[in-house]
């Protein structure tokens, strides 16, 4: 559903109701695609300026925080079936 708005909004298209208003005047304008296209000039540009080991190291710390992340998600979702068993099988105890 979402490919087809975004098809309709680049034939230049009314845009869908449920947009905000901000949304419609930016897409109206056609300032996404070069909004977008400057921001990835940007970042090419800052990325092809600094040192490999940069950003080899910003990509590092970016995927320890991801796992580091999905660790706490793991455990804390361990915890929760672990309590809901826990409760489940005491009523079952009690039941007996």
């Amino acid at each position: 559903m979402r490919i087809k708005e975004l098809k309709a909004a680049e034939r230049c298209d009314h845009p869908p109701s449920h947009w905000m208003e901000w949304e419609k005047r930016y897409a109206a304008h056609n300032a996404y695609g070069s909004d977008v296209c400057d921001a990835v000039g940007l970042l090419q540009n800052r990325l092809m300026d600094s040192r490999p080991s940069l950003a080899l190291g910003a990509a590092v710390v970016v995927l320890l925080s991801l796992l580091f992340s999905a660790g706490v998600v793991l455990v804390c979702g361990v915890e929760i079936v672990r309590r809901f068993l826990g409760c489940v099988s005491w009523l079952f105890f009690l039941n007996l």
